[in-house]
């Protein structure tokens, strides 16, 4: 909403002070003290080594071939925990955003960018062999899960393939061995427990009534 302002029709004639009136609301006490507080100590913040968005781009004068390593190939990643892999992941994801920033910067200036082509295309290996070995890892535990559950209800489950869907049958096993364990032993103490209490009440009713 625009301020309610009376001005002189006469735009020849200068406004004066008294002939503008103005209609804008008064802020509050509170606040204006509140704007006035000045800090005893000014706040101070410490640095961070992060570049921010510059981590994006190269070196200022940078220039010479680009060296380039290999790809991480399958069996590598196979070895590599999840935290590991997803580490790895962005790690990937930077460079790529770089390479791809160094590409937009050629197209947008009419050059020629030929010096990223191979290690972006290793990076594109990398990252889906990541998500191979991400998704072989997910299918297995999903298979494992399956035989663990069928074979708990006595049906004829179908047996592990690869390595990765047997060890993680294996893990899953060991951890419902542990819980029935543990079951079992919580039983034992239950029993236990009730039977000293039988015990010690047959005693008391025989010293309350000896035969």
């Amino acid at each position: 909403l625009e301020p309610c302002r009376t001005y002189c029709t006469d735009q020849s004639q200068p406004l004066n002070g008294s002939e503008i009136k103005d209609t804008y609301p008064k802020p509050p006490k509170e606040a204006l003290e509140r704007s006035k507080a000045v800090p005893k100590s000014p706040v101070r913040s410490k640095p961070t080594d992060s570049k921010g968005v510059y981590e994006f781009l190269e070196e200022a004068g940078y220039a010479g071939p680009m060296k380039v390593g290999r790809s991480w190939t399958s069996s590598e990643l196979r070895l590599k925990s999840f935290d590991d892999l997803h580490k790895l992941w962005f790690v990937c994801l930077k460079e790529r955003t770089l390479l791809f920033t160094e590409q937009e910067w050629c197209r947008a200036n009419v050059r020629h960018w030929t010096g990223g082509k191979s290690k972006l295309w290793k990076l594109k290996k990398t990252m889906a062999r990541i998500k191979t070995v991400v998704n072989e890892r997910v299918r297995a535990y999903k298979a494992a899960k399956n035989f663990i559950v069928m074979r708990e209800f006595n049906h004829s489950p179908p047996q592990p393939k690869t390595e990765e869907e047997f060890r993680v049958a294996r893990k899953i096993e060991k951890a419902r061995l542990r819980r029935i364990k543990k079951t079992e032993e919580k039983q034992r103490i239950r029993r236990e427990k009730a039977l000293e209490e039988k015990r010690a009440n047959e005693e008391e009713i025989e010293q309350q009534y000896p035969l």
